[in-house]
């Protein structure tokens, strides 16, 4: 690449194939697409689609993306993540900025080294992770040790080099040598510093697989590379501490946040202390190689086409991450890298949106637990797996890799209450149970569905319970299967409701609690129901709180079911929340001569859905996609960035109150108090300064903006039902930033069927 800037674009050869879905999930590419074809960089000759297939670079194609060093260029064409804003011009050079790593080095030197593994150690024992299953870290192990990502060391002319692995047997044989480190088995130039997102999803599986083989081999050192923890905690934060989906995971201090997080990810029950040192080598070790690849080198990287299975179908001799290799017929099941392949496509499709993204959706798969021939073998019938896979198979994420419905693998309870997982825990494991109907755990779990935010999330949040049962004995007894808990299993169930019935739900994923958020500018909670929306934001010393009222036409459409026509959802409501709240909040800003040219606006709220709609991780529906459109066309206008990040419920009970209240009772004299109140919660008077503000303002609508709310509800309240897709689609919106409009280019179906949602 040229120093002098010219060459700014290029082909990534390197990148994985999930990492395009989520390059273009984010709008990180598409800008040198045209009619015609692609053009690797501007002004040099136009490639067509047939001269990209000649030259082999078609499968290439998508995978344009600009460097990060050169985003200060990228700039200029229309849109950048808000973070490049605050980043010193030799940061884009470098971002391993040699003052920041030296600080970070001599902070973590010596005995405050020892001090700090310690206490990553104590975070561990505490327990924090209830349910990760082996089975569920060989599954996150897939993503990890995969051909892209396993290198093979060997030596030729004197030289060490490196050369992929072919095959998932080959890379298990070589750790079983012991003859190589981590370091040389997990190569990092997938992970690369301008791809933080790519980086972001890999580390948790890296993580697990590493720590899974260390339990293989107890009392044997992991040999890894010894770098710097200050070094791999500067990199990750200055690559997302401020992208919007990652921005609620990061706290201000380096030395809590990505170790902390990972070793709270990879923790079966109570791990070892020994383990902290190795994750924390292991997390830096992430970020540590810088290694360019030339393009025969990438060239050698095997097809992903790539096939783990034997003539009889069943994996390969050695394979440690068996995978679910019954089901006849499907080449999924046998390939691991095309099963995360289709997985990622499928994300996109209906079935995959109803609960936030479902990124990772493919590695929460059931397992079979043992192989032939084993005492605690069990092979389930096809009517009782296909019963467990319903719920197992159904996406357990939020949004985005790490933040796993901020609980990876375990009992999730941002959107099922404390109270309610208790409860189910006690029908499941109360009473000396030794065995549980299968038919009354189904049941159990849909009784729970109302408590999830989302309507169809709450089967998907109960996952883990059926995930972790899935390792248990069955028995048939006449039409009915029973399932044996594992004595370890009861004997933890105590443990379990003490730590759920905490007034502090499971800090595995850090949120802002709305203190902090209220100290940010620019930065509001909105919320929306049957009876209106409303939300609340602080511009200086002033908080804002308003509410739409809607007419009683929408509230009897949000009685019917989503299959009439008529209907608008939970999730179009609460979007179209976001986008008043956008609205009201940069009209303030330009009242207070706050607002200009890049300006971004953040948004919280409790509904995933809306904050992936926001974010452009997909389009739900053709009304979704009506509001969505109107954000963006709005926020050109106002040349602002709309983000939204997702907060807890419990987070956002001054939002609620406001969608529900009318606006005579917001204009209560105790308004001040029961804001104070609700801002303040249990346990946080001394987090928040009821005096920390000099006005609390209840905000009339402006006419205009309340207009066209209430319009754009209409629109969505009328609108035809999204088409089911085949389970082999992917559709997919993408919003040019500089029109706001959706093209049609960027809406895919496999089978090359295209559906033009384009504007008349």
């Amino acid at each position: 690449m040229s120093k002098n800037g010219q060459n700014i674009y290029r082909f990534n050869l390197k990148v994985i194939r999930q990492e395009s879905a989520i390059v273009k999930s984010l709008g990180l590419e598409g800008y040198l697409r045209t009619r015609g074809g692609y053009r690797t960089q501007p002004g040099s000759e136009l490639r067509t689609v047939a001269e990209m297939r000649r030259n082999g670079l078609w499968k290439y194609a998508r995978n344009i993306v600009p460097r990060e060093e050169n985003l200060e260029r990228f700039v200029t064409r229309g849109w950048a993540p808000p973070w490049i804003h605050e980043m010193e011009d030799g940061e884009l050079e470098d971002l391993s900025v040699s003052d920041e790593v030296e600080a970070s080095m001599s902070k973590l030197s010596g005995d405050k080294r020892t001090a700090f593994l310690k206490q990553l150690a104590d975070e561990v024992d505490k327990g924090y992770s209830l349910i990760v299953t082996l089975d569920a870290a060989k599954s996150l192990g897939n993503l990890a040790f995969s051909p892209y990502l396993i290198r093979e060391q060997i030596k030729e002319d004197g030289e060490t080099k490196f050369r992929p692995l072919r095959d998932m047997s080959r890379a298990w044989s070589v750790w079983r040598g012991k003859k190589v480190s981590v370091n040389d088995l997990v190569d990092m130039n997938s992970l690369r510093k301008r791809t933080p997102v790519n980086c972001a999803l890999a580390l948790p599986g890296i993580l697990l697989a590493i720590v899974w083989m260390s339990q293989q081999h107890p009392g044997e050192p992991l040999s890894l590379r010894k770098v710097d923890v200050g070094a791999c905690f500067f990199r990750f934060h200055t690559l997302l501490r401020h992208v919007p989906m990652f921005s609620s995971l990061l706290t201000s201090s380096k030395e809590d946040s990505l170790v902390l997080l990972c070793l709270r990810l990879v923790q079966g029950g109570r791990a070892s202390p020994s383990h902290a040192p190795i994750l924390t080598e292991a997390a830096c070790a992430l970020y540590s190689d810088t290694r360019e690849w030339d393009e025969e080198e990438v060239e050698s990287v095997p097809h992903p086409d790539w096939v783990l299975q034997e003539d009889d179908g069943r994996p390969q001799e050695g394979f440690p991450f068996p995978l679910n290799w019954g089901k006849e017929g499907s080449a999924r099941d046998h390939d691991a890298k095309a099963y995360v392949d289709d997985m990622l496509e499928a994300h996109l499709a209906k079935e995959y949106r109803s609960s936030g993204l479902g990124l990772l959706s493919c590695l929460f798969k059931a397992y079979r637990p043992c192989e032939e021939g084993e005492d605690s073998a069990f092979r389930p019938s096809p009517a009782a797996e296909k019963k467990r896979d319903d719920f197992v198979s159904r996406p357990v994420c939020t949004f985005l890799g790490l933040v796993v419905d901020a609980r990876a693998l375990t009992i999730t309870v941002s959107r099922l209450r404390a109270h309610a997982v208790i409860d189910l825990l006690d029908k499941v494991f109360g009473d000396g149970r030794t065995w549980v109907n299968v038919d009354e755990l189904a049941s159990i779990t849909g009784k729970l569905t109302h408590i999830s935010q989302c309507r169809t999330g709450g089967r998907a949040e109960m996952s883990a319970i059926w995930r972790m049962l899935s390792c248990c004995p069955v028995e048939k007894r006449g039409a009915s299967y029973f399932i044996q808990p594992l004595p370890s299993m009861i004997e933890r169930v105590s443990e379990w409701k003490e730590f759920l019935a905490t007034p502090t739900p499971m800090p595995l994923c850090y949120v802002p609690c709305i203190a902090e958020a209220l100290v940010a500018t620019h930065t509001g909670y909105t919320d929306a129901s049957k009876l209106g929306m409303g939300g609340f934001f602080r511009e200086g010393r002033v908080l804002y709180l308003w509410r739409v009222k809607f007419p009683d036409v929408i509230g009897e459409s949000m009685m019917r079911e989503r299959g009439d026509g008529g209907t608008i959802t939970i999730n179009e409501l609460e979007l179209l929340g976001i986008a008043c709240q956008l609205r009201l909040l940069y009209r303030v800003l330009c009242e207070n001569d706050r607002a200009g040219k890049g300006l971004v606006l953040h948004t919280f709220s409790d509904n995933v859905t809306a904050v992936a709609d926001v974010n452009k991780l997909g389009v739900r529906s053709p009304a979704g996609l009506n509001i969505i459109r109107n954000v963006y066309q709005h926020a050109v206008k106002g040349e602002y960035v709309p983000t939204s990040c997702f907060v807890r419920g419990v987070e956002n009970s001054v939002a609620d109150t406001c969608s529900r209240k009318t606006g005579e009772e917001l204009l209560d004299s105790e308004l001040r108090d029961t804001a104070t109140a609700l801002l303040t919660g249990p346990g946080r008077t001394e987090k928040i300064d009821p005096a920390s503000w000099d006005e609390v303002v209840v905000m009339q609508v402006p006419l205009d903006i309340e207009e066209e709310m209430l319009r754009l509800a209409l629109e969505a309240a009328r609108t035809a039902p999204w088409p089911t897709p085949d389970p082999s689609d992917c559709y997919y919106g993408h919003i040019n930033n500089e029109t706001g409009i959706v093209h049609r280019g960027r809406l895919v179906h496999r089978r090359g069927k295209g559906v033009d949602l384009r504007e008349d």
